[in-house]
């Protein structure tokens, strides 16, 4: 005989990982905010040219992190990493 049985529900599919960046566009530090069970690992930086110039490796079991940009205005492409997965955007710096 069939007989349905409950199961917990599932944990969030990497695609499903909601990481909010704010604000854009800014005139200072950038938040990034995730929910605690993501698993962020790293939050990259780059420029135009795509070379690397902040990182910042959140502490376990955080869920916040401040980014620094650097001096000037531009467009910057960041990553978010987690475990099982990457997000990608950018943020436009006006000064």
């Amino acid at each position: 005989a069939l007989a349905w049985q409950p199961t917990a529900a599932p944990a969030p599919a990497p695609a499903e990982v909601p990481v909010q960046v704010f604000p854009n566009p800014t005139d200072g530090p950038l938040f990034f905010l995730w929910p605690e069970h993501a698993g962020v690992q790293r939050i990259r930086l780059f420029d135009a040219a795509g070379r690397e110039v902040r990182r910042v490796v959140p502490a376990p079991g955080s869920h916040a992190a401040e980014l620094h940009l650097p001096k000037g205005s531009g467009i910057w492409f960041y990553t978010v990493e987690g475990t099982h997965w990457l997000r990608r955007g950018k943020v436009v710096q006006v000064r």
